[in-house]
C-alpha cells in the first residue's frame, strides 16, 4: 500500500485528469465521463482507423480500438487525458473530432 501522501497526490492528479475529460466531453456534447478515459464509439473499423490517423497527423495520439478487442461495428476512439494536456489542446482535439465525426457521418 502506498504511503498516505502518495495516495493523496494520486487522487489529486486523477481529479485534474477527470476535469480535463469533463471539459472535453462538454465541448462535444457528450455525457459526463466517469474517468479520464473517454471512448467515442464510431462503429465502422475503417472510419475509426481513418479518424485516428487524421488526429495523429495533427499531433494527437488517440487509440483506435477495434475487433477483436470490442464487438464488430463498435470500434471506438479512446482518449486518455493526463497532466501534459492543456485546455487549448483539449479544445483543439474536440474540434478536430467534431469535424471528422461530421465528415464521416458518425452520429
Amino acid at each position: 500500500r502506498p504511503p498516505r501522501s502518495t495516495r493523496k497526490e494520486s487522487s489529486a492528479a486523477s481529479d485534474v485528469y477527470k476535469r480535463q475529460a469533463i471539459y472535453f466531453c462538454n465541448q462535444l456534447g457528450l455525457n459526463r465521463p466517469l474517468s479520464p478515459i473517454v471512448p467515442i464509439i464510431i462503429g465502422e473499423e475503417r472510419k475509426t482507423i481513418k479518424i485516428s490517423k487524421i488526429l495523429f497527423n495533427e499531433g494527437f495520439l488517440v487509440g483506435a480500438i477495434r475487433p477483436p478487442t470490442v464487438p464488430i461495428n463498435s470500434s471506438r476512439l479512446r482518449i486518455a487525458f493526463n497532466s501534459a494536456h492543456t485546455k487549448n489542446e483539449i479544445k483543439k482535439l474536440a474540434g478536430l473530432i467534431k469535424i471528422n465525426l461530421n465528415k464521416y457521418n458518425v452520429k
